[in-house]
């Protein structure tokens, strides 16, 4: 069953990546079924924790909330698919074998505790929590990842370590695209809102 799968991928990334590597969920499935109901409610609780908490930057750096969530809902989905697809087109550079369906599953899996970052950033020290979270949602990422795309022994670091990479590089795209979010001036770009 794809469900035990991906709780297995939660605690045991690698043994999950292997049974993905033979019998992988859909592409589609993993990203309607887990990742886009994950990215919901997390936007949907930060939005609603942000408003309990508001962030300590000026009045003019504050979104327009529902639009700010739509905005994180829509770059998530589209960075998770892009995540996947980008793991499933490198993987032959690296020896590994492409698989847009098995790398799907490893990035829904990481989704997980990536949601939960996204949640807990929004409380007043969730920060340090959320750090943590996200250094889980790596490691599932960079454990589930290998045996999935079927990377021998060593390859999966050079692949994790581009994907980084590229996340890198989305970041700072992101980092001057909050310009098309309202509020997000760029003069008053600081806070934690913002890094989430």
């Amino acid at each position: 069953m794809p469900w035990q799968t991906f709780v297995q991928g939660l605690y045991r990334p690698a043994d999950a990546g292997l049974i993905w590597s033979q019998r992988p969920p859909r592409w589609w499935w993993s990203l309607l079924l887990l990742v886009l109901p994950l990215i919901l409610l997390s936007v949907t609780v930060q939005v609603q924790l942000l408003q309990m908490f508001p962030p300590d930057i000026p009045e003019q750096g504050w979104p327009v909330l529902h639009r700010w969530a739509m905005y994180m809902a829509l770059t998530s989905l589209a960075a998770a698919f892009a995540l996947a697809l980008v793991a499933s087109l490198l993987a032959d550079a690296f020896d590994g074998r492409a698989d847009l369906d098995a790398a799907m599953a490893a990035v829904a899996v990481a989704m997980v505790p990536l949601a939960a970052a996204r949640m807990t950033s929004a409380l007043p020290l969730g920060v340090w929590l959320s750090t943590g979270l996200l250094a889980w949602a790596a490691w599932l990422l960079y454990q589930g990842l290998g045996p999935a795309l079927c990377f021998r022994t060593g390859r999966a670091a050079h692949l994790f370590a581009s994907l980084m990479g590229m996340l890198l590089c989305a970041l700072a795209v992101g980092w001057q695209l909050r310009d098309l979010i309202p509020g997000a001036a760029p003069a008053v770009r600081m806070g934690r809102l913002w890094l989430v």
